[in-house]
């Protein structure tokens, strides 16, 4: 879309060339340089409109002529049915760039000739042409010269009122979308959400091709479209030095040509690039790529710094909600999930494995000796202790289980999708790993329990019972050990596996 067809569209000017057109009872067309028609105002009369409809192109063209022919005043074009256009030339920084025409005008001269000319191509009868012609009224030469005049003026003020309208419709739609992104950005506490609006919202707005959003404080990276087609990474190495010293907006209108990234390897892809901070410390930071050489306007760059400055109130609230969760998640002591949060996650575990008909698993933990460890060595070492042991249990587990602090010096973790010898597997690795990690010389052992719910019927206290009763024969058997059940279907109750394997081999 060009200058011409963008200003064309403004409502500003449309409704003073519709007063206007009203007012001297004639018909405005606003037309770009190839003669197409971008906007009328009134009805052109009746012959005419049948001969456009038929002979168009020929029309055109010599329309076209016409503009072209143009410099900076106005002319007067006689169409193929001897109807008047007078047509003034729309100059857009010192260019024609189109015309503005009062149309369908008929003077004193006899159109006899002209309509006979064209009345076969229009299907039209002889009277029929004559009485056609008879219902367009004679315009006088003065009037003629009143309107010459009158378009010669709302031809220069056309481009003055259409493009304050068009800047005053684009600062109203950017400040209704800031608002409604203000209000979406007041009730979101979501760190992500409001990343996803930001960048959707740059996109659109400004017809970028790419936006990235580093929270550098989160060690967080996030991407409108995740994509290949620019080196990111290795642009953001070279912009965040700038950024970081500078604290302030960086536009690069032509990345591959830019001397600061010539060790960068583009490809057949280029871009340019508008890189600004979110905060103050330069820790969060924006980056907007649009197509090469792409100019900024100075509205545009404002519009875009108050979408970052809103941006950034709302990263710092979702920042100290996500905070204020994370500590109520989890134990303060040992950073593991506290027990309120994994009974939770064991819930939504269990009905996971429920719907798909797999087993879920629970290992209960327990410090041996720790009260005496506690009594003898002091409350602060025996803190020292557990945040020991519970680093040793996160290292040991798999990537999918999840572990979390009971109470005491007691621990549990949750396997999903895991079966019974597979849970044990784990435990004896956790077990094993504490064992042979003394602590400050101090030799540790551990007793576990593990239940496993091979259909994941069980409700959460009976998994939890009985991976604690496991807990309890892996301590009645001496400690430093792993005792197991299997819970065939809630129905059935829970059976211990070592007791089973200890009837098989006695018989």
């Amino acid at each position: 879309m060009n200058n011409l067809q963008t200003l064309a569209q403004s409502s500003l000017w449309k409704n003073v060339q519709d007063h206007f057109a009203k007012q001297y009872q004639v018909t405005f067309l606003l037309l770009d340089k190839d003669a197409n028609l971008l906007l009328q105002s009134g009805n052109l009369p009746y012959v005419y409109q049948l001969m456009l409809k038929k002979g168009k192109t020929e029309e055109q063209t010599r329309l076209k002529f016409c503009i072209d022919s143009l410099n900076s005043k106005g002319t007067i074009h006689v169409s193929l049915s001897g109807l008047l256009y007078l047509v003034h030339p729309l100059l857009l920084q010192n260019t024609v760039q189109g015309a503005l025409c009062i149309a369908g005008l008929r003077d004193h001269r006899d159109l006899t000739s002209y309509f006979e000319h064209i009345a076969p191509s229009l299907s039209l009868e002889k009277e029929e042409m004559n009485d056609a012609v008879q219902t367009i009224p004679i315009t006088e030469e003065f009037s003629l010269e009143s309107l010459r005049k009158m378009l010669e003026t709302l031809a220069h003020l056309f481009p003055v009122l259409a493009q304050a309208d068009a800047q005053a419709s684009a600062q109203i739609a950017q400040l209704t979308e800031l608002k409604k992104m203000s209000e979406h950005f007041e009730k979101s506490l979501d760190t992500e959400d409001i990343l996803d609006v930001l960048s959707k919202a740059c996109i659109e707005q400004y017809h970028a091709l790419n936006c990235v959003i580093l929270l550098l404080d989160q060690k967080r990276r996030h991407y409108y479209v995740q994509d290949n087609l620019l080196p990111y990474e290795d642009i953001e190495h070279v912009v965040l030095p700038h950024l970081k010293k500078h604290k302030q907006i960086l536009f690069v209108a032509n990345l591959k040509n830019d001397f600061l990234f010539t060790h960068v390897l583009f490809g057949e892809k280029n871009a340019s690039l508008l890189a600004l901070p979110l905060d103050a410390n330069a820790n969060q930071l924006f980056f907007v790529y649009s197509k090469p050489e792409r100019e900024w306007s100075d509205q545009e760059i404002q519009g875009i710094s108050s979408l970052a400055l809103r941006a950034r109130g709302a990263l710092e609230k979702a920042s100290q909600f996500s905070s204020v969760q994370e500590h109520a998640m989890h134990d303060s002591l040992t950073t593991l999930l506290n027990k309120n949060f994994f009974l939770q996650h064991l819930q939504q575990t269990l009905e996971e494995g429920r719907i798909n008909s797999q087993a879920t698993s629970c290992m209960m933990l327990d410090l041996d000796n720790f009260k005496i460890l506690n009594d003898t060595l002091g409350h602060q070492k025996g803190d020292e202790i557990l945040r020991h042991i519970s680093m040793l249990l996160q290292s040991n587990i798999r990537k999918q289980d999840v572990a979390a602090r009971y109470g005491g010096e007691e621990f549990v973790v949750v396997l999903p999708l895991t079966q019974q010898d597979e849970a044990r597997a784990v435990a004896e690795r956790v077990r094993e790993a504490i064992a042979k990690t003394p602590y400050a010389g101090i030799s540790l052992t551990i007793s576990i329990g593990v239940a496993s719910s091979l259909n994941s019927s069980s409700l959460v206290s009976e998994l939890i019972r009985a991976a604690d009763q496991c807990l309890y024969a892996a301590k009645a058997a001496g400690k430093n050990c792993v005792k197991s059940s299997i819970i065939v279907d809630r129905s059935l109750g829970s059976i211990q596996v070592d007791t089973v394997n200890e009837m098989y081999v006695g018989k």
